[in-house]
């Protein structure tokens, strides 16, 4: 019994031990496939990862070529489009000094035509007078003493009444706004060596006006206003000069106190009631000379 269980035990230790060897020998082949496998899978990433490098790189090969060639177009574009808006510009310019000659012609022309036929009666020089236009607030009989005196004086060669009134805008002695109305406005031609010698008619007659005294500080007592005239009728021109060219006895009026050219010092009532009786006193020392010659 003893040797059959020795035996029995002795045999199970081998199949054991077979079986063991089975297994170690199963566990090596299989670690040695899986190494295998390991490395075959291994070099097959190899080999894509290569292939895909190869493709991304042939790839960014290929959209750098694309970019050149559009840039390329693009300049190609760019300067073509240059070339076509510089001959398009060069097109214009050359249009335009074709027009502008056209234009200097046909204007020469008409200004041959025009001089042939006009040339007698159209001034073509500096004409000398002005336009004029005066606003100012005088009595009717001031008014028709200044018109008299512009006339005697030849400083106007033409004048027109203007019916019809101006709202004047002034600031009081207090400094607030007040209103009045001028009822004088006289328009004409007058000539440019005698504008000076109106306005110092104009201050003369209007320093004496109460109107003037509500002025603030030195604003003027009336609007003087002159264009000057490019060109116009030869006649009429040569008349007005004509009209307006003093002589020996012809009177200057020489006014002793020019309000306009004043600015008030201290105040400026007091200095425009001193000029209004230095005024007066000339006024009555021409009457007296009057008076004498009559006599």
């Amino acid at each position: 019994m003893a040797k059959e269980a020795a035996a029995k035990a002795a045999k199970e230790q081998k199949e054991a031990e077979e079986a063991a060897a089975n297994w170690k020998k199963q566990a090596k082949e299989a670690k040695a496939k899986a190494a295998k496998e390991m490395a075959a899978a291994e070099k097959l990433a190899k080999e894509e990862a290569e292939k895909l490098k190869k493709e991304q790189e042939a790839q960014a090969k290929k959209q750098a070529a694309a970019l050149k060639k559009q840039a390329e177009s693009l300049a190609k574009a760019a300067e073509a489009q240059a070339k076509a808006d510089a001959a398009a510009k060069k097109a214009r310019e050359q249009q335009e000094k074709k027009q502008l000659a056209y234009l200097k012609q046909q204007m020469a022309e008409r200004k041959a035509k025009f001089s042939n036929s006009f040339s007698h009666t159209w001034s073509n020089g500096e004409p000398g007078v002005s336009y004029f236009e005066l606003n100012m607030d005088l009595s009717a009989g001031q008014q028709d003493e200044v018109i008299a005196k512009l006339f005697k004086n030849r400083i106007v060669a033409d004048l027109e009444v203007i019916p019809g009134s101006v709202q004047r805008f002034v600031y009081n002695d207090d400094g607030h706004m007040d209103s009045r109305i001028e009822f004088i406005k006289l328009v004409g031609i007058v000539n440019d060596d005698h504008i000076e010698e109106f306005r110092a008619l104009a201050s003369h007659f209007q320093s004496s006006s109460t109107h003037l005294q509500k002025s603030f500080a030195g604003l003027p007592s009336f609007d003087l206003i002159t264009y000057p005239i490019g060109t116009g009728s030869k006649e009429y021109i040569e008349w007005a000069l004509e009209q307006t060219t003093k002589t020996e006895d012809t009177p200057r009026f020489t006014a002793s106190e020019k309000v306009e050219d004043k600015k008030p010092e201290g105040d400026a009532k007091v200095q425009i009631k001193e000029s209004n009786k230095n005024n007066e006193s000339e006024e009555e020392e021409e009457d007296d000379d009057d008076e004498e010659q009559e006599e």
